[in-house]
């Protein structure tokens, strides 16, 4: 029986899994038409998300791992790593893989998640709730993931872990927690049971019990602590247990927090009520009732985990977590939504596609004209920034223009938005603009004239190139700041330290925004204002900005 036990990836901690599954979502270019994800893509966002490192490298140093095609895989620590954090994603129901073990989707599960812990509402606090009800959707009988136990065993964790809380105390030691993954769902008074024995004499369950994790060869599983690490990750970012250990007589003792008690009691007051499906179960029932059950099951998550269910689409007896017990593509079908085609069988191709195809053409250029009255323009802006100066002084001591645009973007390649934002104020002030900073929602607010100009702004701390969810908020802000008709004359503005590898997606958003809103969306990288602002103060010149905020697309100098 202790053979059969739920062991989670101890790859990375959850919230770094979560911020990857997060540059998934919004990266671009990086998965085929289906949304799928090949594992090369996954590590490739990973490094470059500054997730995964190797032997302290990082980037570029450790990229040539990702694409090396002739050693074995299994020696790949990298494209290891990236599975590992894959499979963490996989046993909570937030990727898909239905036709191949290394291609992953993200799952309507996942994007419901990464929208709570990563809100898009200006100042809104991440939401774990659904993530812990993702957690409690973990069981042994999973379709989509290999426990390697008996078919017969039924371990549902998460409701096993809260239900001994609230009957233990709101404790349970760390030696008894890698324990309570041996027990099927019916047998967890059985744990209860064990552990208040030991407790009485003071003592946690031994290595020789019989539900103490073994090997296949029948022996204690060495560091069985191991196990629960990612667990307890879980328990802990979803406010079910304290950040840390208590010690009390001698025992280390993960507890719950004050709401975790709360939960706990939730969940063992009605225990009894509920039916814990498992997929041979649920495969018995014909096609109708399969539906009314994974309807229910994914509603009473989404109701527990924060959105608003009717009430005649839920209930309280049901649990069943469809897209962690059965392949993605049946869950879609019956949930009626749309079916997710087979993947494309190709590697990412981003940096192929754009070695080839020149986009230079199609980028939006900002127009100069010679400054007329250029003192005049350089003492009435020189007050706002201190980067007119900066340029002049490095025109005079005759540094070459290119290396000065190249020491001002890569002082900034590191820079957080506290660094960042700042940064981009100062450039656009040196460009005569009257900038504003960090109003409200806006990271930029440009008083052009009598109009609004929004500007939204990713550091790259925050992400390396500007991404969808920049953009949507782009769009957002023109919405929420235009005052008349006149204002959807002047473009919403997206600046970030780069443009991503492809532009493709970006650029059908922004042509979109204007064809079915008549709202414009210009995309800056660092390096076009930066050069905006050094030919400007540099060779005497000014930007036409009445042609270029009344235009749209991706800006490039």
């Amino acid at each position: 029986m202790s053979k059969n036990y739920i062991k989670l990836q101890n790859q990375g901690n959850i919230y770094q899994n979560l911020m990857l599954l997060n540059e998934m979502n919004e990266s671009i270019g990086y998965a085929d038409e289906n949304g799928y994800f090949s594992k090369r893509a996954v590590a490739e966002i990973a490094i470059n998300s500054a997730v995964v490192t190797s032997a302290g490298k990082m980037g570029d140093d450790i990229i040539a791992l990702v694409n090396d095609t002739i050693s074995d895989e299994t020696n790949n620590s990298v494209l290891q790593n990236a599975k590992g954090r894959m499979q963490i994603l996989r046993i909570l129901g937030l990727i898909a893989s239905d036709y191949d073990a290394e291609q992953y989707a993200i799952t309507d599960l996942g994007h419901k998640v990464l929208s709570q812990v990563f809100p898009t509402t200006p100042g809104a606090l991440p939401d774990y709730r659904l993530l812990r009800e993702s957690f409690m959707g973990i069981s042994s009988t999973s379709e989509v993931y290999d426990y390697n136990c008996d078919i017969g065993f039924n371990c549902y964790l998460g409701y096993g872990i809260c239900y001994a809380l609230a009957c233990l105390d709101y404790k349970i030691s760390v030696q008894d927690m890698p324990c309570i993954t041996t027990y099927e769902i019916t047998e967890i008074d059985d744990f209860v049971n064990t552990v208040l024995h030991y407790r009485n004499l003071n003592q946690s369950i031994p290595n020789a019990h019989d539900h103490f994790p073994k090997t296949q060869q029948g022996t204690p599983l060495a560091q069985a602590a191991n196990i629960t690490r990612t667990i307890n990750q879980i328990l802990r970012i979803c406010g079910i247990l304290e950040r840390k250990n208590v010690r009390e007589n001698g025992i280390n003792y993960y507890v719950c927090t004050t709401s975790g008690k709360t939960y706990v009691d939730e969940i063992k007051k009605n225990f009894n009520k509920k039916k814990f499906w498992t997929p041979q179960v649920f495969r018995k029932e014909n096609l109708i009732l399969q539906k009314k059950y994974c309807n229910l099951g994914y509603n009473n998550m989404l109701d527990r985990g924060g959105y608003d269910v009717p009430t005649n689409a839920k209930d309280t007896k049901t649990v069943f977590s469809p897209y962690q017990l059965i392949p993605e593509t049946n869950v879609n079908w019956l949930l009626e939504k749309d079916l997710r085609k087979p993947p494309v069988a190709r590697e990412t191709q981003v940096q192929i596609l754009n070695g080839q195809i020149s986009t230079n053409a199609l980028r939006l250029k900002p127009n100069y004209r010679s400054q007329g009255e250029y003192d005049e323009f350089i003492k009435n802006n020189s007050s706002k920034t201190t980067i007119i100066a900066e340029i002049i002084e490095a025109k005079n001591n005759g540094k070459p223009k290119d290396e000065l645009i190249e020491e001002l973007l890569l002082r900034h390649k590191n820079s957080d938005k506290e660094l960042f934002y700042p940064f981009v104020h100062s450039l656009l002030g040196a460009l005569g603009l009257e900038c504003k900073g960090e109003v409200g929602r806006y990271d930029a607010y440009i008083e052009y004239g009598t109009h609004i100009i929004p500007a939204e702004i990713k550091s790259f701390t925050e992400t390396s190139t500007y991404n969808m969810k920049g953009a949507r908020q782009a769009l957002e802000n023109k919405i929420c700041s235009y005052r008349d008709e006149s204002d959807l004359e002047y473009a919403s503005l997206l600046i970030g330290y780069s443009h991503p590898s492809s532009t493709s997606e970006i650029q059908d958003f922004i042509d979109s925004s204007f064809e079915e809103w008549n709202i414009k969306i210009i995309a800056f990288d660092l390096k076009t204002i930066i050069e905006m602002c050094v030919r400007t103060i540099w060779d005497k010149q000014i930007i036409d900005f009445e042609n270029l905020f009344k235009n749209y697309g991706i800006a490039e100098a």
